[in-house]
């Protein structure tokens, strides 16, 4: 079931939503083995087979605040929200990455009732606020108004390289025109010799007649 979807799915949703002929794209995620009749292991997951490579997994040591992240909702309780992370380990023994949005995070408006917000299952987006490496503890934020700072801070950081890249390619048009202005200048003294020449040879002419 867990390779199904990244959202939290049960048994009965599963032949909802997979009835029998669907088209699917998978990934192998293990090979057969175990005998003859042993079947490879597939994710139907969009975090595995979108964008035609396997992304790596998410690791605690690869989280840092600031960045953006998506879950689905594991619980909600009175105090917050609890988060699994998409892309962490899955299995036994692999280290799942679950987080707390605490209930002043939830929202950029005051909410009284989180579990009317909030059901288990639901995909959300959010950023990290802050990580506990000893305690192995995810701080997350699921205020739109974090995301769009963020949001803001990229497209800053997208300008601020656009603008470089334009005066970089301003000061290749300067030099060209400048090449361009010297060699028109060697074509003009060329075409000058090349006159005076042209009335020489007259000039000549004109003495052996």
């Amino acid at each position: 079931l867990r390779q199904i979807s990244d959202e939290f799915i049960d048994e009965k949703g599963v032949s909802a939503m997979l009835p029998p002929g669907t088209l699917v794209v998978a990934r192998v995620v293990k090979l057969a083995s175990g005998g003859a009749n042993a079947l490879p292991s597939l994710s139907l997951k969009r975090s595995d087979v979108e964008g035609g490579t396997m992304r790596k997994r998410l690791t605690f040591e690869a989280l840092h605040a600031g960045r953006a992240v998506t879950g689905f909702v594991r619980k909600v309780v009175d105090f917050g929200v609890f988060v699994r992370l998409h892309g962490g380990g899955e299995g036994k023994g692999a280290e799942r990455l679950d987080a707390l949005c605490h209930s002043s995070e939830a929202s950029d408006s005051k909410l009284t009732d989180l579990a009317a917000t909030f059901k288990a299952g639901d995909v959300v987006r959010g950023v990290i606020l802050k990580t506990d490496a000893e305690k192995r503890r995810i701080s997350l934020s699921l205020k739109p108004s974090r995301l769009r700072e963020l949001a803001g801070s990229d497209d800053e950081e997208e300008e601020e390289a656009e603008s470089e890249e334009e005066a970089e390619a301003a000061d290749g048009e300067e030099a060209d025109g400048s090449d361009s202005g010297e060699s028109a200048g060697e074509e003009s003294d060329e075409e000058d010799e090349d006159e005076e020449d042209e009335g020489e040879d007259e000039d000549e002419e004109e003495e052996m007649d």
